[in-house]
């Protein structure tokens, strides 16, 4: 079974969930690649459904990112 939302439903889905879990997904880091001109996409934890990119293929692992971050700079932390 499973559910089709349009962007409203889900911007009310991920704000009904965040009332009780940290919710990570794919955002676009824009100048965080290796040079300063090159975006980057990472998991990280949103506030805003309007925040996921759903469109391009995410650089790292989800996994990677929910360990404890330490690998991560400091502004993407």
């Amino acid at each position: 079974m499973g559910y089709v939302l349009n962007q409203d439903g889900f911007g009310k889905a991920i704000a009904e969930l965040q009332q009780t879990y940290r919710i990570f997904a794919p955002v676009v880091k824009i100048g965080a690649g290796r040079h300063k001109d090159v975006d980057v996409i990472i998991y990280d934890e949103i506030k805003d459904a309007s925040e996921i990119e759903l469109h391009k293929k995410s650089d790292y692992s989800a996994k990677r990112h929910q360990a404890s971050g330490r690998h991560l700079p400091q502004k993407w932390r």
